[in-house]
């Protein structure tokens, strides 16, 4: 395997370190001798290299915080035993309810990742929790939490106010489509909430960093087009009676910025759960159910 990631000062006080699985990033925010951990992951060599890259630099780490519960988001706190575990209200039920599937990808990830853990998994509990919106203090800044829900109920984003710079969670990816995995009119109602905030540094779960304003307002900007788009015609689609492969292929040619191979699957569970949340008849498995 490659060496770990290491972490990279992006813009002041915002450290990030990108896993070699999916573009996925791990963040640290300090400010004074204080920080707060954000996802850190995924694989245990990097989380260890994470830690290492704290101790070496004597930072108090006060807070971990996960964005949500996806199994690539979760696999930090148990190597940071005395922070405290922040996340969104709906954290433990959401993942409660997804228990099996968290097991058998973190299982996937040791099999075909030769990742072997230590310890058997187990689901983080956080030990704070709130509902819309928390301010933490962080040294001399504050840091805003807000619920982000769409892509997972329980998704919440991380804001500096004072550095306008966006801790994004699994949204605004060069690299990844929206992925409604829980509500599309969720996940407009939070690209609206974004859109209200001043951001001129841009932290993806997955995919890139980006300081500049153009390729800012570009991401935001064509997730916005997407989901109305695919909102429209799996609307139109219910209203028409057609079937959900019918949607399907309604939606099967709507643009998207992230033009890859590997968002062409996404794409059609993102139009077969968009059809069953306008009110289309499917199959309990349609959609992003298929993945659990």
């Amino acid at each position: 395997m490659d060496n770990p990631a290491t972490m990279s000062e992006i813009t002041p006080g915002w450290w990030v370190s990108q896993c070699r699985l999916y573009h996925t990033h791990s963040g640290l925010f300090t400010s004074g001798d204080d920080a707060i951990l954000i996802d850190p992951g995924i694989y245990p060599d990097e989380i260890e290299a994470i830690a290492a890259f704290v101790k070496a630099r004597a930072i108090h780490i006060q807070a971990v915080l996960l964005t949500h519960s996806h199994w690539d988001h979760i696999l930090g706190p148990e190597h940071f035993p005395e922070a405290t575990l922040i996340a969104h209200q709906c954290f433990a039920i959401t993942a409660a309810e997804a228990e099996c599937e968290l097991h058998r990808e973190i299982a996937g990830l040791e099999k075909d990742g030769g990742a072997s853990r230590r310890r058997a998994f187990r689901i983080p509990h956080p030990d704070i929790t709130f509902d819309r919106r928390m301010t933490l203090q962080v040294g001399s800044e504050l840091i805003q939490l807000v619920a982000a829900p769409g892509h997972a109920p329980d998704q919440l984003i991380a804001y500096q106010p004072n550095g306008q710079t966006l801790w994004a969670a699994d949204m605004l990816s060069d690299l990844e489509i929206p992925l409604i995995q829980s509500s599309l009119s969720a996940y407009r109602q939070t690209m609206e909430m974004l859109d209200s905030l001043r951001v001129r540094t841009l932290i993806p779960g997955h995919g890139f960093v980006t300081c500049q304003a153009d390729e800012i307002a570009a991401r935001r900007a064509s997730d916005r087009v997407y989901l109305a788009e695919l909102d429209s015609r799996t609307r139109e689609a219910v209203e028409l009676g057609l079937t959900l492969e019918e949607s399907v292929r309604l939606c099967h040619n709507i643009p998207y910025r992230q033009d890859r191979e590997e968002n062409a699957g996404p794409h059609r569970l993102n139009s077969e759960a968009a059809y069953v949340e306008a009110g289309g008849s499917a199959p309990v498995d349609s959609g992003w159910n298929r993945k659990a």
